[in-house]
């Protein structure tokens, strides 16, 4: 379940301050069969699959379509796979400022399954920035982008939580005509769609959008990379989750409109913005306008060709019924050696939870009848973005004094609308 600043974790800024060389084998992730299936999880608005290194070391790997390489978050981690750590490069995390130490391991043999495997130069982070294991309430390893699917096509089967890899000629004419055609640009690795989008009744405007399977927010603008996209009249501003470098401070408000094609279209769209006027290098975004995250992704059966540069999308039932969000303004996090303890990191300003005076550092220890010991965070963040109106029970715990709250979840942006209406 996406709950809008609580994650966003995607390598789309990622760049390389040196070269570390991109030379790779022949693709052999599918090696004799046209196509290979591997099951997911998808947690807090992430997918998630599991993979080995070498034949013996199991990681969890966010898939990220967003990102161009595979990266593992841990140095001690890769060490005790007897990995060997290359050359030192310096990266930039995705606030464009943050510079991080990483290496570069060469022909890591990584296995999706037992007859998907590849061989991949792997970055490895000197320190794991990313605080991945406290937003999503398990452990995480690092990720896998789009370099690894170069030459196949991409299936992306959330319904059935199934992701396929096709060799292209596998994919049958009757197969991809249940699906609408969208054409898309592919630049080092990453998938972008140009949509068009209406901010507030006014002409829509194309805008060129990163497909990003490794961002949990459903749509994020990057405000002035077109002249008509600015912030919205109304909003509310807070953490638009974590990167690598810490914490992405944002905007959070709604758009009229956003269309894929002449016949899918989302209204009143829950949106994301983060300003483009500071960024120490603007053409690092590839000239795009911001991107397209799981939420929306994971309203259709989605296939990616990377060779043909086409993406097929096959709307699921009530596809573009309202996104579930965030209604309570509680940030949390999952802390601990069992990551079974929640404290708040945040909460947005105007929410129900800032009228309630609850605060950063809070601990929940019960939402309802249920202690959170009995819970994980995915739903927690479930239960915080229920229906509109809906009351619940909280216990609290500041600083060893005992708090019991009732929360009344609420689109507060959309109160925000009313009130100044």
């Amino acid at each position: 379940m996406s709950r809008f600043g609580t994650i966003w974790f995607s390598l789309v800024t990622l760049i390389l301050s040196a070269s570390h060389g991109s030379a790779q084998q022949a693709l052999t992730l599918i090696g004799e069969a046209d196509q290979v299936e591997l099951p997911f999880d998808y947690i807090n608005g992430l997918i998630v699959i599991k993979a080995k290194i070498y034949d013996k070391h199991p990681v969890r790997l966010i898939l990220d379509t967003g990102a161009e390489n595979l990266i593992l978050f841990n140095k001690d981690a890769a060490l005790d796979m007897g990995l060997a750590l290359g050359k030192k490069v310096e990266l930039r995390g995705s606030d464009l400022e943050t510079t991080i130490d990483a290496y570069i391991c060469r022909k890591v043999r990584l296995q999706l399954d037992k007859s998907a495997r590849i061989l991949r130069d792997m970055i490895v982070l000197e320190e794991d920035y990313s605080d991945m294991d406290k937003s999503l309430g398990i452990s995480i390893d690092g990720l896998i982008g789009g370099r690894a699917f170069w030459g196949l096509a991409l299936e992306l089967d959330f319904a059935r939580k199934k992701i396929r890899l096709y060799k292209t000629q596998a994919l049958s004419l009757t197969q991809k005509d249940e699906f609408h055609e969208l054409d898309i640009e592919i630049n080092d690795h990453k998938p972008y769609i140009t949509t068009k989008l209406d901010p507030e009744r006014g002409n829509d405007i194309p805008l060129k959008l990163l497909v990003d399977s490794g961002s949990a927010l459903s749509l994020l603008l990057l405000v002035d990379s077109h002249p008509a996209l600015k912030l919205p009249a109304i909003f509310v501003e807070g953490s638009l989750g974590r990167g690598l470098g810490g914490n992405i401070q944002g905007y959070i408000g709604k758009i009229l409109s956003l269309r894929l094609n002449d016949y899918i279209h989302f209204p009143h769209l829950i949106t994301h913005y983060q300003h483009i006027d500071d960024l120490p290098d603007p053409s690092i975004h590839n000239h795009r306008n911001g991107l397209l995250g799981n939420p929306i992704l994971s309203r259709f059966h989605v296939i990616i060709d990377y060779v043909h540069a086409k993406m097929y999308i096959r709307p699921y039932r009530k596809y573009n019924q309202d996104l579930d969000f965030d209604k309570s303004g509680l940030l949390i996090n999952a802390i601990g050696a069992k990551l079974d303890q929640f404290v708040i990191t945040e909460v947005i300003s105007g929410s129900p939870a800032d009228k309630l005076n609850i605060k950063a550092g809070d601990r929940l220890k019960r939402i309802g009848i249920w202690p959170t010991k009995m819970l994980d965070l995915a739903t927690i963040n479930d239960k915080l973005s229920g229906r509109t109106g809906k009351k619940i029970k909280l216990k609290i715990d500041r600083n060893g004094q005992v708090l019991r709250k009732t929360i009344k979840l609420e689109d507060y942006i959309a109160l925000k609308l009313t009130k100044r209406s």
